[in-house]
C-alpha cells in the first residue's frame, strides 16, 4: 500500500478509536490529522532554532567536519558530505546565492519551503558544475531582477537550502584530507547576500565557524515534549509569511476549521488566533489526539512498504519523498525520521531495521550484505551504508566508523562481488576489516543506504538492495 491519504485513514482510525466519548471520536480523529499536518512546520521551526541563530539568517553556514556519535541536531545525520546550509528569511527582500565552479565535484543544494517540500534542486545533476548565480525571492516579491541572476521563487518566506558536497574521508589521525581541504575551498567561495547589499558590491561569505547557543538541542525531542498549546502556538507563529499551499484548502475546510483554526493565510492570523480561544471541546479533542500521536507515528512507520529483499523507501515501493502534495502522513513521518529529505531523483534512501527473516537487527547477531558482480549500486554520484542506533543517531564504535561506501577502499571478491559485514566484533578474517560496519553489542539498530544521483534502474524499481542476511561465524 502506498503511504498517503489512505495510510492516514488506516493509521488514524486505528489509533483514535481506542478512547473518548463516541460522539467526539470524529473530533479526536481530526485532532490527529491536524497534528500530522502541522508537525513538519513545527519541526522546521525547532530545527532552525537549533541550527542557527537569527544573526545568521540569509547567510551561508558551512560544516567543516563530519557528524559523530555526539551529534544531535538532526536524526540520521549523513557522514558522506560536508554541509553548506542557508536559512532564508525572504520577507523583506530577496537574497543572492552565488556558487563557484565545483571543478567536477558532485554537489547538490535543494531548497525546501517551510512545509518541507523541495521547491528547487540546484547542483551537478540539474544545473551542472559551472559557476552560477541565483536570486532567491519570497512569494510576493515583484521587483526588478539584476542581469545575470536566475530567479528562484520560494512559495514561503522561510526556506532552507541544504547543500551537500561530495567529500572524501579525513586522514587516519582525524586531520583534514587533501580532498576535504579542496571542499573547504569550494565552500568558502560560496556567498549568500541580501539583494540590497549585493547591489552595493558586498558578498557575504562565512569566514569563521562559530557554535551557537543551544546548538546541542535535539529538535525532535523538543517538539515531542511540547504540549498542545505550545505546539499549535508555534505552528501559527511560523505560518506568518509561509502560506499554506493552495491544494491544502479542502483539508483546512474539512479538518482544521471545524477544530477552530482560522485561515493561516489571512493577515495577522497569528495575532488573531490563540489556543486559549478555542472551545473546550476543540481543546479536549486536540489534547486527546496528543495522547495518540506516538502510536500513530509508529503505525505510519510500520505501514511503510518493504520490497522483497526487506528494504523500505525504494522508489518501487511507492514512496514519493521531497514533494509531498497532500500526502500529509508521509510528510510528517519523514520530518520525524529525517527532516530535509531529497527527491528520489537526487537521492534514494533505502532503510532496513529487520533482517531478511523479519527479525529486528541487533548487535548480538552478525549480518552480511552481498552485492553480486555487476550489481553494485547504480549511481552517477556515489553510495554509502550508514548504521544508526535505536535513537537514530550514529553509533559510537571503537574505530569511529559510522558508514562504509563505494568511495572507500573496499575489498572485492575474486568474482567482482562485494560483501559488507555488519556486526559488533571485527570479522575473523582480517582482510574483511575494510568491509566491516560496527554494530552496537546487544542493542537494536537500523541501516540506511544512500544512493546519490541514482540511475534509472533504481528510480524505476529494477534494481534491488541485497537482503540483510544472518551469518554464523
Amino acid at each position: 500500500m502506498k503511504i498517503g491519504k489512505a495510510l492516514i485513514g488506516v493509521a488514524v482510525v486505528a489509533a483514535v478509536l481506542g478512547g473518548g466519548f463516541f460522539y467526539a471520536k470524529g473530533d479526536i480523529k481530526k485532532g490527529v490529522q491536524a497534528y500530522l499536518y502541522a508537525y513538519p512546520v513545527v519541526m522546521m521551526s525547532a530545527t532552525r532554532d537549533a541550527t542557527v541563530n537569527s544573526a545568521r539568517y540569509n547567510a551561508i553556514n558551512h560544516s567543516r567536519t563530519f557528524p559523530d556519535h555526539k551529534f544531535r541536531r538532526v536524526v540520521r545525520p549523513n557522514v558522506d558530505t560536508l554541509y553548506s546550509t542557508v536559512w532564508f528569511d525572504l520577507a523583506d527582500e530577496p537574497v543572492v546565492l552565488e556558487l563557484p565552479d565545483s571543478n567536477g565535484r558532485y554537489y547538490l543544494m535543494p531548497i525546501h519551503d517551510a512545509w518541507t517540500n523541495v521547491t528547487t534542486s540546484i547542483g551537478s545533476r540539474t544545473t551542472g558544475n559551472d559557476a552560477q548565480r541565483y536570486l532567491v525571492t519570497g512569494p510576493a516579491w515583484t521587483g526588478e531582477v539584476p542581469d545575470g541572476l536566475t530567479v528562484v521563487k520560494s512559495p514561503t518566506n522561510t526556506a532552507w537550502a541544504i547543500g551537500r558536497s561530495d567529500t572524501g574521508a579525513a586522514n587516519a589521525d582525524g586531520s583534514p584530507s587533501d580532498d576535504m581541504r579542496a571542499t573547504y575551498a569550494f565552500q568558502s567561495a560560496m556567498s549568500v547576500t541580501p539583494l540590497s547589499s549585493w547591489i552595493k558590491g558586498d558578498r557575504d561569505k562565512q569566514e569563521t565557524i562559530e557554535s551557537i547557543a543551544g546548538a546541542d538541542r535535539q529538535p525532535a525531542k523538543i517538539v515531542a515534549a511540547m504540549d498542545a498549546e505550545t505546539f499549535y502556538e508555534t505552528f501559527y507563529a511560523f505560518l506568518q509569511g509561509n502560506p499554506a499551499p493552495v491544494e491544502d484548502t479542502p483539508f483546512w475546510d474539512s479538518v482544521m476549521k471545524p477544530l477552530g483554526f482560522i485561515d493561516p493565510n489571512a493577515r495577522d492570523a497569528a495575532a488573531d488566533w490563540s489556543y486559549s480561544g478555542l472551545s473546550a471541546l476543540n481543546r479536549w479533542a486536540l489534547e486527546a489526539a496528543f495522547d495518540r500521536i506516538p502510536a500513530v507515528m509508529e503505525m505510519i512507520g510500520k505501514a511503510r512498504k518493504y520490497d522483497e529483499t526487506g528494504w523500505a523507501n525504494m522508489p518501487g515501493a511507492g514512496v514519493p519523498l521531497g514533494r509531498y502534495g497532500v500526502n500529509y502522513g508521509l510528510r510528517a513521518y519523514v520530518a520525524h525520521i529525517g527532516l530535509g529529505a531529497n527527491e528520489p531523483i537526487d537521492a534514494v534512501y533505502p532503510g532496513a531495521n529487520r533482517d531478511f527473516d523479519g527479525l529486528p537487527l541487533n548487535g548480538d547477531t552478525k549480518y552480511k550484505l552481498h552485492f553480486k558482480a555487476g550489481e553494485m549500486p547504480p549511481v552517477k554520484g556515489f553510495w554509502s551504508l550508514t548504521l544508526y542506533d535505536a535513537d537514530a543517531y550514529l553509533f559510537n564504535s571503537d574505530i569511529k566508523r559510522y558508514a562504509v561506501g563505494g568511495r572507500d577502499a573496499l575489498r572485492y571478491n575474486a568474482d567482482g562481488s562485494l560483501d559488507l559485514f555488519v556486526q559488533a566484533e571485527p570479522p575473523a578474517d582480517a582482510t574483511d576489516y575494510a568491509n566491516w560496519l560496527p554494530s552496537p553489542q546487544g542493542e537494536h539498530f537500523a541501516l540506511t543506504m544512500r544512493l546519490y544521483w541514482p540511475k534509472d534502474r533504481v528510480l524505476e524499481g529494477d534494481w534491488k538492495m541485497p537482503s540483510v542476511q544472518v551469518v554464523d561465524w
